[in-house]
């Protein structure tokens, strides 16, 4: 961030056409809910300023300029420049509540931002742009300038407007550094600089005998106490980290900085108890470290207080054949890395990658703001839960039998609500237009609220727990105007399915028939005049309080919430984006038995979003198996899908079923790359939709499912598949709708929302159906500014 201070609008606005000082190639505006923005273009960045306007409709504005970046970054990231040219008159006419949701708006992206102030008070709130590394220009009425990083620019005294400048800052914060303190370390490369070498730092994990502090190589001793180092940087050669040279630690997946990061490490210990977490520094270059500066501030350490590695001290237990532990690095709420560290009385000390969030990441500024984290272990036998929020982690006692009971419940009750069965045939309790009135509409809210918050109290049994993550999130959403990310860890091999979506966090007692119905209900409900943007947040969660229950559709985390199940990548990028070409590519395999009349409504839909929507002439998997080899933006898959028995077992079979010539199973897609011709995605990277029954329904006896078959053997960039049976006409209109909000530029879990709350406008839950298996962001490679 650059920010220029003046005595005079006119020095100001003069420092900063200094600071832009180029010629000006390209211009356009565009009106967003009454924030004007002017995009310039020259050489080969790109230029925005936004002017103070009404305050009403900012929230719609600043979902509109994110959409924009999100849509446009491919070709330009790290390019933009955000320009609010007039602090003051922002502060007057949003306040500094809304001044805050604007700039907290944009954090998620590389956005260089230049703010233009005269009152320096006006800069103590802006805490989504961390000041302290900000870079200053103050300009006197003489033209003096002074210029420099904040910490630099307050030591000045040769600008008389420094000093109010460093008044505002001493009432508001506390001093920036002791007397005597060393300087904060202070990067003087740009946020648009490429991260150096940090794509080939790792994560090394070595184990010291805590007496003679000596590195331990062979096997450990029973009751032998060890310490247990982590640290970031060049692969070390004691390292016993297996895998690590195929999971380079995902530091360019980060948000951007200039100078680096604030990590925590989590160890847990078998059984899962205590949980150890550990604070150190990742900075932009060059290894990790330990100090005692305060998480999040400034740095006043030296090289010479600094520690290189975090520890933990550990008893190596003798009852324990396999002593199982977890260590898990965050940056805030999300998952960056997990491992399994092994310290087992008579075996050598060993630990592997077990999940991680990217392998090379190319796109610094796609890395997404979460603000809870899910991460199912199993480990030494015992199954549970890691939930990590912005203030704590936690792992809680749940296994994978009880959330195949809860999945199974819901599921169930997602059946009834569209199909029941009637003279030995199953009939849709929708009525042709995908709708139910409002009394049916809230006897299926009630059913899926209760199970959701049977769910979440199985989950979460202590009630402090509970109330702090859910407020956790409520919060987030309040302080940044953004809906949240909720990132769900799937590791290999892992069968724990749970329909998160589905979780429902207000609380509630007795028969949920009995419990107050929310406004919200009824204003985007069926029967309701809803049209547009949905709120981050229900508008009436006031009105929530002091009932023995509330029926609220924000309530369930898949309608106020962003979810996401982001499969582990070690062996590639994981997908921000489908590819580079456009427009997008659609290819369609869909089984000839359902080419009814309802198929070809839906392919007319489809024709109206992309130019030639692909139909390979045959249902034989060789046949569109070739069609998407060289890739394609969307594969969606129409079709039925099967549960096949295996003899001798009681798992089934995952199958898509395409004719009768055609069936697919996950086998078969793993498969695919060692076929001739090969078929492996590199570049071009669909995100696999699988519109056919139970597609993501998986049990904790599940050999293989799709998910993981496309995205790490095949190398899709993401699937999404429904947890339950769908009547064919519920699922032509769920999918249309959510490819006309994709197409129009949002990520994929985005667009689930917009295409769940448009079909509660009819009374309709079953968009709360579909599972997305990808990166929250991933989107095609659209430009359409009209949405």
């Amino acid at each position: 961030m650059l920010v220029i201070v003046g005595e005079t609008p006119a020095r100001a606005a003069a420092a900063l056409e200094q600071y832009v000082g180029r010629t000006v190639a390209d211009r356009a505006s565009i009106d967003l809910g009454g924030v004007v923005c002017r995009f310039e273009r020259w050489e080969r960045s790109r230029f925005v300023r936004l002017s103070a306007g009404p305050r009403h409709g900012l929230r719609t504005s600043v979902a509109s300029l994110v959409a924009f970046f999100r849509r446009d970054r491919g070709d330009n990231a790290g390019r933009y420049l955000l320009i609010l040219d007039d602090l003051d008159a922002a502060f007057r006419e949003w306040g500094e509540e809304g001044t805050n949701k604007l700039l907290g708006g944009l954090s998620e992206f590389w956005v260089s931002t230049v703010v233009v102030t005269t009152d320096p008070r006006h800069l103590v709130p802006i805490r989504k742009k961390p000041l302290n590394f900000a870079e200053i220009i103050a300009v006197d009425a003489a033209g003096e300038t002074v210029r420099g990083p904040l910490w630099q620019v307050l030591q000045e005294r040769r600008t008389p407007y420094v000093t109010r400048l460093r008044t505002a800052y001493r009432e508001a914060l506390p001093p920036l550094r002791p007397l005597g303190a060393a300087a904060p370390v202070h990067d003087e490369t740009t946020a648009n600089e490429a991260v150096g070498d940090a794509s080939r730092r790792f994560a090394n994990v070595l184990v010291q005998d805590m007496e003679t502090r000596e590195t331990i190589r062979g096997a450990l001793r029973p009751n032998q106490y060890v310490d247990v180092l982590l640290n970031i940087g060049p692969l070390h050669p004691d390292s016993v980290v297996a895998n690590s040279e195929n999971a380079p630690f995902p530091a360019d997946r980060l948000p951007p900085t200039p100078t680096g990061w604030w990590l925590d490490a989590v160890l847990t210990a078998p059984g899962h108890q205590p949980i150890r977490t550990r604070a150190f520094f990742l900075p932009r270059t060059g290894p990790s470290w330990w100090c005692s500066c305060n998480k999040g501030g400034l740095h006043y350490c030296t090289e010479a207080n600094r520690t290189k590695w975090v520890e933990w001290a550990v008893d190596v237990d003798r009852s324990l054949e396999a002593a199982m532990w977890q260590l898990a690095i965050y940056i805030g709420p999300t998952l960056l890395q997990l491992f399994l560290v092994e310290l087992a009385p008579g075996k050598p000390a060993s630990a592997s990658v077990s999940w991680t969030l990217d392998r090379d990441f190319g796109d610094p500024g796609s890395f997404a703001h979460r603000s809870l984290s899910l991460v199912p272990t199993s480990h030494a036998g015992v199954p549970g839960l890691q939930i990590k929020g912005s203030q704590r982690a936690r792992v809680l006692d749940f296994s994978d039998s009880q959330a195949a009971t809860a999945a199974e419940h819901l599921r169930t009750l997602l059946f009834d609500a569209q199909l029941s069965a009637a003279d030995g045939e199953l009939r849709c309790r929708y009525d042709a237009n995908a709708a139910k009135d409002f009394d049916d509409f809230l006897v299926d809210l009630a059913d899926l609220a209760y199970a959701g918050s049977e769910l979440l109290a199985a989950l979460l049994p202590d009630s402090r727990d509970c109330a702090e993550m859910v407020t956790g999130l409520r919060d987030d959403g309040q302080a940044t105007g953004e809906v949240q990310v909720i990132q769900v860890v799937k590791t290999p091999g892992q069968r724990m399915s749970v329909p998160w979506q589905l979780v429902y966090d207000i609380p509630g007692e007795g028969d949920p028939s009995g419990w107050k119905v929310c406004r919200s209900a009824r204003e985007f409900g069926p029967g309701s005049a809803w049209a547009g943007l949905v709120p981050v947040q229900c508008p009436h969660e006031d009105d929530h309080e002091g009932n023995p229950g509330t029926l609220c559709p924000f309530g369930f985390w898949g309608l106020s919430h962003l979810l996401e199940v982001p499969p582990s990548s070690s062996v590639r990028e994981l997908a921000i984006t489908t590819g580079d070409e456009r427009p997008p590519a659609l290819v369609v395999a869909v089984n000839p038995a359902l080419a009814n009349a309802t198929w070809d409504s839906h392919i007319r839909a489809l024709a109206d979003l992309t130019e030639r929507p692909q139909l390979p002439t045959e249902a034989e998997e060789g046949s569109w198996r070739t069609t998407v080899a060289a890739g394609a933006d969307v594969l969606y898959f129409y079709c039925h899908g099967r549960r096949i028995d295996r003899p001798g077992s009681r798992s089934f079979r995952p199958t898509l079923d395409l004719g009768p010539r055609s069936r697919l199973t996950p086998q078969d897609v793993t498969n695919w790359p060692r076929l001739s011709p090969p078929l492996l995605w590199e570049t071009r990277r669909p995100l696999v939709v699988l519109n056919a029954c139970s597609s993501g329904e998986v049990m904790p006896d599940t050999l293989t499912e799709f998910a993981t078959a496309f995205v790490a053997a095949a190398g899709a960039s993401g699937v999404i598949a429904t947890e339950i049976a769908m009547e064919s006409t519920l699922a032509c209109h769920a999918m249309e709708r959510f490819f006309v909000a994709l197409w129009s530029g949002l990520g994929v879990s985005a667009a689930l929302r917009q295409m769940r709350w448009e079909m509660l406008a009819r009374g309709n839950l079953m968009g709360l159906a579909y599972t997305p298996y990808c990166d929250a962001n991933l989107h095609l490679p659209v430009v359409n500014t009209g949405h």
